[in-house]
């Protein structure tokens, strides 16, 4: 277990090195900065990176990289999609009832798209998704929420003017994406859509990209 645990420090760190060299999103704040004038201490900070590491099933000796990897979310460009689902996942994101520093985090990442949070729609909508992607390509970190329909050729959901096959997209984003996570059951493992009979043929996120996929289980997923 010790030897499995150094293995996957080495990777962490030289991932977080890379992350380092990557240019912040505002050089004027950091992630330390906005805990810090929210009132979170950083014994506070260090408990939830705990629980954090915790709940990713590392031991505990992986709290400092874990917290480490959450400052330098401030170099993070993150795209969100939304598949076959409820918007349960982003529904119970967005209300939060008190600064988290869940919360915190993600109100300041750079969320470049999101169909229930952005204000552009139909082609413009579509544009920002692609120009997210080129403009940030290797470098961004790729959120699907919701099941993968797959059957009939994935022609069971269709986005956009252009009705392209949310199996493509999500294909597409994933290829150029640094890390990917499920988030959801439906994301993870294909949820209820994927109940039988399962007329769309839905399936989780890692059945249709070669790449490797974080799973945040959960209807909603918890902290």
């Amino acid at each position: 277990m010790q030897k499995k645990d150094e293995s996957l420090k080495k990777i962490f760190s030289q991932r977080l090195k890379k992350l380092e060299e990557l240019p912040k999103i505002d050089e004027n704040k950091s992630i330390s900065s906005i805990l810090s004038e929210e009132g979170i201490s950083r014994r506070d900070f260090m408990k939830w990176a705990g629980a954090m590491t915790a709940f990713l099933g590392l031991s505990s000796t992986f709290t400092p990289t874990v917290a480490k990897a959450a400052k330098l979310a401030d170099r993070l460009p993150v795209i969100w999609l939304h598949m076959a689902e409820c918007t349960g996942c982003s529904e119970s994101l967005l209300r939060t009832d008190a600064p988290t520093i869940d919360s915190l985090i993600f109100n300041y990442i750079s969320l470049e798209y999101h169909e229930t949070l952005m204000a552009a729609a139909g082609w413009q909508a579509e544009e920002n998704l692609e120009n997210a992607i080129e403009k940030y390509k290797g470098r961004y970190i790729l959120m699907v929420e919701g099941g993968i329909p797959t059957g009939n050729e994935g022609s069971f959901l269709t986005i956009g003017g252009h009705g392209k096959k949310g199996k493509d997209i999500a294909k597409e984003a994933s290829e150029e994406a640094a890390a990917i996570f499920a988030i959801g059951t439906c994301s993870s493992f294909g949820g209820i859509q994927a109940a039988a009979p399962n007329p769309t043929g839905s399936v989780g996120l890692s059945k249709i990209t070669h790449k490797p996929v974080i799973n945040v289980p959960g209807c909603p997923p918890q902290d």
